[in-house]
């Protein structure tokens, strides 16, 4: 977890997370911890529902907001740990992004999602991916 003072910073850095809920905002800062070096944040949709991905020295976390029954809108965050990036493929509707810890196609046990951005931040999030990925090198 982050002081308020420290994401204060970060978004100063970062204005995507300037742009993401208090409620979001607060979760965000609960998963990021201060020994973890920020290397960039993206404003993204989910489904179209705004969002951001936040890359750090290990893992990339979004964190975006899911409705449910029409009603409840709750926190969402999914982290994708970069040794287990297996792919990552831009295109017209945005990043893919698939971990998993055994690359096996039929394992089970992974994270995926799309994640739209636009052009530029697009390519710039996967020009900052690559390097980081060893199964994308």
């Amino acid at each position: 977890m982050i002081d308020p003072k420290a994401y204060l910073e970060l978004c100063a850095q970062f204005p995507p997370l300037g742009g993401l809920s208090d409620k979001v905002g607060e979760i965000l800062r609960d998963e990021l911890s201060p020994q973890e070096g920020v290397k960039g944040a993206w404003a993204v949709s989910v489904g179209k529902v705004p969002g951001a991905v936040v890359l750090t020295e290990r893992r990339l976390i979004a964190v975006y907001t899911t409705r449910l029954l029409f009603f409840f809108n709750f926190p969402t965050v999914q982290e994708f740990d970069l040794e287990q990036i297996r792919r990552c493929e831009a295109g017209p509707q945005g990043l893919y992004l698939r971990a998993s810890a055994t690359g096996d196609p039929e394992d089970e046990d992974y994270e995926e999602n799309l994640f739209a951005l636009e052009a530029g931040p697009q390519a710039e999030l996967l020009a900052a991916l690559q390097p980081l990925c060893p199964a994308l090198t």
